[in-house]
């Protein structure tokens, strides 16, 4: 069962927001997903002793930028429990 962690806003390059829920089942693990538009945007990120990273999703890259403001996001709100 998935375990809703925040909802994460997102800048995208061109300057617009993507906005959505940040789940994971194992705290290890985290899926973001846009519902704020159209855009199907979604990737799983994970963090190791450096940074975070792409861990699945779209065959489509996505930027590193993106995934660290979700991480951060994600960060933020794991210190705040």
């Amino acid at each position: 069962m998935s375990i809703l962690i925040l909802y994460a806003k997102v800048q995208l390059p061109d300057g617009s927001l993507a906005t959505g829920p940040v789940t994971t089942q194992d705290f290890h693990e985290f899926l973001f997903r846009n519902t704020g538009s159209d855009l199907d945007l979604y990737f799983n990120l994970r963090k190791d002793d450096a940074a975070w990273h792409f861990s699945g999703g779209p065959s489509i890259p996505i930027p590193q930028p993106l995934i660290e403001q979700v991480g951060q996001q994600i960060d933020q709100e794991l210190v705040t429990r």
